[in-house]
């Protein structure tokens, strides 16, 4: 946004990622005043938007995935507990530990208009599970009865994973209390129920069921999320658009103007910024800081 880029920088420190933010777009991250409208530009293009398999889209799906849990966008400490998002409740447990029924909520819709149901979730894991997908993230779902029976390629969907009506039911392996958290990961993401299994992932439109749906893709140049106009949900979506633009030095695009929003991987990575801004710090999860907007 041009107004962005007129008011001061702020330092934004999340734990393990350290944000630079223009003073509109800080006031998003952390929960400031806002005013809805406009586009947010945040520096650097990801290399895949598919949630199976991308390693640095986190951002852009924390923004567009609806899934079973999430992380709320609030400050710490109520900001890393898991609560329910598209799950109605906290899921029900056996008493083994073993067995988790998630009951999908209604009224959670793609941006297509397709809604939200227990089978989008368990699409997603056979995909996170295909061997064609080769995911990085399938140590979060290995342990699902019949996992490995799909990576072996024996099965395409695992016996331990079943939908009955509005409910998706995970069988694990072995009990693991984890299991709740996993799926606030965005490789848990809810999918529509035609997206492909592709090695390469699936580009863009990428329908969301989050407050933002990717809209346009290019590999390392261009990135365009816009509203879900049927997000009713109470997750933050001030912003119309969110642009992640090319950027070499991320940090140096937020100085320039170039960009409004970056991220980079420690306060070590900016040792070179003009010491004025140093004085501007404020903190977020690193989770939610993009998701605010």
């Amino acid at each position: 946004m041009e107004e962005m880029t007129k008011i001061g920088l702020a330092l934004l420190f999340t734990g393990t990622t350290v944000v630079l933010a223009t003073g509109l777009a800080a006031e998003r991250a952390t929960g400031g005043h806002v005013r809805d409208g406009g586009t947010v530009r945040i520096a650097g293009v990801p290399d895949a938007i598919d949630p199976a398999i991308t390693l640095d889209a986190g951002d852009a799906l924390q923004a567009s995935c609806a899934k079973l849990m999430n992380y709320p966008d609030q400050p710490m400490p109520e900001g890393t507990r898991v609560v329910p998002e598209v799950a109605a409740g906290y899921p029900a447990v056996s008493q083994d530990g073993r067995v988790y029924t998630f009951r999908i909520r209604s009224g959670f819709r793609f941006s297509s208009g397709e809604y939200v149901t227990a089978e989008s979730f368990a699409h997603e894991i056979d995909r996170l599970l295909s061997p064609a997908m080769k995911s990085p993230w399938i140590q979060y779902v290995q342990d699902i009865v019949g996992a490995k029976a799909v990576i072996n390629g024996t099965a395409t969907t695992p016996s331990g994973v079943r939908v009955r009506g509005n409910k998706l039911i995970v069988t694990l392996t072995h009990a693991a209390r984890d299991f709740p958290a996993r799926t606030a990961f965005f490789g848990f993401c809810s999918v529509p129920a035609d997206l492909p299994v592709s090695p390469e992932g699936v580009g863009a439109p990428l329908a969301g069921a989050g407050p933002y749906s990717i809209t346009d893709f290019v590999a390392g140049q261009t990135l365009v999320l816009k509203r879900n106009p049927f997000y009713r949900g109470a997750r933050p979506h001030h912003v119309g658009a969110i642009d992640f633009v090319q950027a070499a030095d991320t940090v140096s695009a937020v100085e320039t103007g170039a960009a409004d929003y970056a991220e980079v991987g420690s306060a070590t990575d900016l040792a070179g910024l003009d010491p004025r801004y140093l004085r501007q710090l404020h903190s977020c999860r690193g989770s939610t800081c993009a998701s605010s907007f």
